[in-house]
């Protein structure tokens, strides 16, 4: 029997395909894609919350320098969680969406609680996205 003595984290990540019918031009505009008029993001777990604009700026400087990604790269994201067909998957999802933009951004609990919400929220509830958990 072998016993791991080194750090041993429960730490996790998910990433988020997400499709946009254009990329969002300023921070007020990936607001309002996200959140419409809402004010806070709740957090899952906690009895705190964000303000959206905050997430909305986190989610636009994450894509803000990214080309949209391809079938191939989506197929390749999948590929990296747990996602039982990621070629099937990817496929539909890039079929479903083919004249959108599509992104990955990826988010970590270990990062702190802002974080956490942000991989284990809802933020992408309100546009084509596909959570890969990499748990």
């Amino acid at each position: 029997m072998k016993t791991r003595t080194g750090f041993v984290s429960n730490s996790s990540s998910s990433s988020f395909i997400i499709a946009f019918n254009k990329k969002p031009e300023s921070i007020d505009k990936m607001k309002q894609i996200l959140f419409g008029d809402e004010k806070i993001f709740h957090h899952p777990y906690e009895k705190t919350g964000y303000l959206t604009k905050k997430v909305a700026e986190t989610v636009y400087n994450d894509i803000l320098n990214q080309k949209s990604k391809n079938q191939e790269e989506v197929i390749e994201e999948l590929g990296c969680g747990w996602i039982d067909h990621p070629g099937k998957d990817g496929k539909k999802f890039f079929k479903k969406n083919k004249d959108c933009e599509i992104f990955v951004v990826e988010y970590s609990d270990n990062d702190g609680p802002f974080y956490c919400a942000m991989e284990h929220g809802d933020a992408f509830d309100k546009i084509p996205h596909i959570r890969v958990s990499k748990h």
